[in-house]
């Protein structure tokens, strides 16, 4: 959202002040399985939540850990000046955390990280263990110099009753273990997925929708929303990533630089 949660809270009190809609662009969950995972654990699919483990895997900055990283059209994101505290956990853990709030409404209470900058100025590497605010646990990693990941998000969530896990690199693709039944992978468009949340399909089954659908599945969910605010209907952002969400990524990313600095002790978010 910007570089401080002092900012951010000037921006969403800007918007509360100015009856403004105010959306972040958070992608994935404009995706219609991420919102199919979401209606799931909602309905009590998995049962009570117990654990949960994500990772955002890249690689496109492993050329930062030669002793002459190469120059290009990324290097702003490792300059301070123009990034802020954060990198890594700003650019890509970010989108761990808003994922995981998204799908199971679990609030981050603390966390306790490291970050490895490996001589560099900002973060190219995160662990994060996280407790939400009913006490259950959650691991998070992101990396920008995992060789052999392109955009690797994937999120797993654990119930007393089963799991869900969901790639973004497959993303019309969840699968669904429940308790002492094999295991299912429910597809996009296909038979048995949740309704209404799969209704979000625009392709038939078979045919892959991508990160364009996402972005246009937001996009469309805003502008519905706006229009009807400004007709006087009653309207729906539930679906759509609010600017509070933006403000809670900020805090995540300003706790887990601290944790990190103060020998990962567990700091409030």
């Amino acid at each position: 959202l910007c570089l401080t949660a002092a900012q951010a809270q000037e921006l969403s009190a800007l918007a509360r002040r100015n009856d403004c809609l105010f959306a972040v662009s958070y992608t994935y969950p404009g995706y219609t399985m991420s919102r199919v995972m979401r209606q799931m654990i909602a309905d009590g699919a998995i049962g009570e939540i117990v654990a949960v483990n994500a990772e955002y895997a890249q690689d496109w900055l492993l050329d930062e850990l030669s002793p002459q990283p190469q120059q290009g059209n990324y290097v702003w994101r490792m300059d301070p000046a123009v990034s802020g505290a954060s990198n890594c956990v700003a650019d890509i853990g970010t989108h761990i955390a808003c994922f995981v709030h998204y799908v199971t409404g679990l609030p981050i209470r603390r966390v306790a990280a490291t970050v490895n900058r490996y001589g560099r100025l900002l973060d190219l590497n995160a662990n994060i263990l996280v407790e939400y605010e009913n006490g259950v646990n959650g691991a998070y990693w992101c990396s920008q110099v995992a060789a052999g990941h392109a955009n690797g998000l994937v999120v797993r969530v654990y119930g007393t009753r089963g799991s869900l896990q969901w790639h973004q690199e497959t993303p019309d693709l969840l699968r669904f273990a429940p308790k002492g039944e094999p295991v299912r992978v429910l597809e996009r468009g296909g038979h048995g997925v949740p309704q209404p949340a799969g209704s979000g399909s625009r392709l038939p089954v078979g045919h892959p929708e991508g990160l364009y659908v996402a972005f246009a599945n937001i996009y469309r969910d805003f502008a519905q929303a706006l229009l009807q605010k400004q007709n006087g209907i009653p309207y729906d952002t539930g679906s759509l990533t609010m600017v509070e969400e933006g403000v809670a990524g900020v805090r995540f990313v300003e706790a887990v630089i601290a944790s990190a600095a103060d020998g990962s002790a567990w700091t409030a978010v």
